[in-house]
């Protein structure tokens, strides 16, 4: 007996605590509620009001009875839209405001959503969607904010919200935030640009296949939906890539899209194509003829030495990168280029040496030493820029690795052993 009146008095404690506990929460909510009304009627001097009142729902939603509490819900989306008011309000006087806080909206249209969950009453699902329709205004503003700051994920958090607020009042035929089709697909867009940047690849799918969808006159859209496929599935990226180029011939974004997957698939013919296009287009863009020169560089190492076509390479690649260096005079690429070019034409001299290198004829050797001397000039023409190279970036290992072999190809042991030296240094 005596025991089971210690269990039952146990018992009777533990729903006394619980109920003190709810109690506590419940009397926190109402006082909550108090300081956030107090604070919105004068917000310059009652700022504490709204940090306590902040401190008191969350306690409040740690409490398990009233996580499914609408009214709670709702007065922690009011206090977060107070705090995101307040941001958005500086934004408008200042641009350069940092806010106070960075997900205030988000927390505040998440904080509505839940109260329109659990909403029993008729005025409690109307005040969750009140909330919603004032937290719609500071999304975008404040998460151009996140954009600008390069945070792509909470950027993308802000602006997916409005697309989910706008579906919600819809649905309750309430005034949307989206109702103008111009708006909805812009906010499609740069929800999806921003869950791309974030390399959020299926978010950023769906949205920007819903865009192509709806017609979305933009080159954006392959742009964005040939990134989302170009690891995952490479065909059908290059098959929007496609469709968008020739949809799109004259749109810059597609194009260099287009060039760095051909680059990357080393399709140098087809590439030839689109750098050409490239450059009636940016003509001043030094990268382009650099990369031009690449592209006839590749072609030269693979044509037949000595050929029509190996010289026809060459000189193209040549006259690619001292455009580049024309455009852009001092640009490290093109000149460690043009000296990589020379130096390459005499590597493959230095192959034909060797094959005559057997021959001991006289003819043989004649030959052998007129080769000795082509491989020196070009060594000769490849030394300077290889040098200039150096005194731009004295740490690039592979302008180090060039002189090496060149002096040591030229007899000057001495530097050849420094650059040795240097070379060892930086491993």
């Amino acid at each position: 007996m005596k025991m089971r009146k210690l269990l039952s008095l146990a018992m009777a404690m533990l729903i006394f605590t619980s109920i003190g506990v709810a109690q506590n929460a419940g009397k926190d909510l109402k006082k909550a509620s108090r300081l956030l009304g107090s604070y919105t009627l004068d917000p310059s001097s009652n700022k504490q009001d709204l940090k306590e009142a902040q401190q008191l729902i969350e306690s409040v939603l740690n409490d398990p009875e009233f996580q499914e509490d609408s009214k709670a819900w709702t007065v922690r989306g009011k206090i977060q839209n107070e705090v995101a008011l307040a941001d958005f309000k500086m934004l408008a006087i200042n641009p350069q405001h940092v806010p106070a806080s960075e997900n205030a909206a988000v927390l505040a249209a998440d904080a509505f959503q839940k109260a329109l969950t659990y909403a029993e009453k008729g005025y409690e699902k109307r005040d969750a969607l009140n909330g919603m329709s004032e937290t719609a205004t500071y999304l975008n503003p404040l998460g151009l904010v996140q954009y600008q700051k390069n945070n792509f994920n909470l950027a993308y958090k802000h602006f997916d919200a409005v697309l989910e607020i706008n579906e919600v009042l819809k649905a309750n035929d309430m005034k949307s935030p989206l109702a103008n089709q111009d708006d909805y697909t812009n906010q499609l867009y740069i929800a999806g640009l921003s869950a791309l940047n974030d390399n959020n690849l299926d978010a950023a799918g769906a949205l920007f296949h819903e865009l192509k969808d709806l017609n979305y006159d933009k080159p954006v859209v392959y742009e964005g939906l040939f990134k989302v496929y170009s690891e995952s599935n490479p065909e059908k990226a290059e098959a929007i890539l496609n469709e968008g180029r020739e949809k799109f011939p004259d749109d810059a974004g597609l194009l260099f899209s287009q060039i760095n997957y051909l680059l990357k698939i080393g399709e140098l013919d087809k590439l030839i194509g689109s750098l050409n296009q490239a450059i009636e287009k940016e003509p001043n863009n030094a990268s382009i003829y650099t990369t031009l020169g690449n592209v006839y560089d590749n072609l030269y190492q693979q044509s037949q030495p000595g050929s029509e076509e190996a010289k026809e390479y060459f000189e193209k690649a040549k006259i690619n990168y001292e455009k580049a260096l024309e455009v852009k005079p001092g640009d490290f690429t093109a000149i460690y280029s043009i000296g990589a070019l020379f130096y390459n034409k005499a590597a493959k001299v230095v192959d034909e040496m060797n094959e005559l290198a057997n021959d001991l004829s006289k003819e043989g050797m004649k030959k052998y030493d007129m080769k000795k001397l082509e491989m020196e000039k070009l060594f000769d023409q490849a030394l300077p820029y290889f040098i200039e190279a150096e005194s731009m970036d004295p740490n690039d290992k592979n302008t180090v690795i060039a002189l090496k072999e060149i002096y040591a190809r030229k007899g000057d042991i001495n530097k050849s052993n420094e650059y040795k030296e240097k070379l060892e240094s930086m491993n």
